[in-house]
């Protein structure tokens, strides 16, 4: 199997979401405490009861989908108001843990990128 860097990057797209999404509900990887401004923001939709379990299963599918090479185009457009919210999340309230959404927000990028000719006839 050839490994191009669109492989790539919708493997290491895959992995950090099935990872993230799984700690969500099984806690295995011990998160730093976030800053002060975000504990009130996670508090109030963590209190809601659904968006965190419905963000895990949402990554996990998500994530599954890179991984396998099923349904990567729907996937890809289905991920991305999901990865606004991780990416600004950290971007507005916890600047320090935004490596990993950066990467992920790029890989993604790429990959749209790359498929950009399969989704033209979406803006028709």
């Amino acid at each position: 199997m050839k490994l191009t860097l669109e492989k790539v990057s919708m493997y290491v797209l895959g992995f950090i979401l099935v990872l993230f999404g799984l700690n969500k509900g099984l806690n295995f990887i011990t998160l730093p405490t976030p800053p002060e401004e975000a504990i009130g923001f996670l508090t109030g939709i963590g209190g809601s009861g659904y968006v965190f379990p419905t963000l895990m299963v949402l990554e996990i599918m998500f994530g599954l989908s890179l991984l396998f090479n099923k349904y990567t185009k729907v996937t890809l457009l289905l991920l991305l108001p999901v990865l606004y919210n991780i990416f600004m999340y950290h971007l507005m309230m916890d600047v320090t843990g935004i490596i990993i959404p950066a990467v992920m927000v790029v890989a993604t990028s790429y990959l749209i990128w790359e498929k950009k000719d399969e989704y033209k006839s979406l803006l028709v």
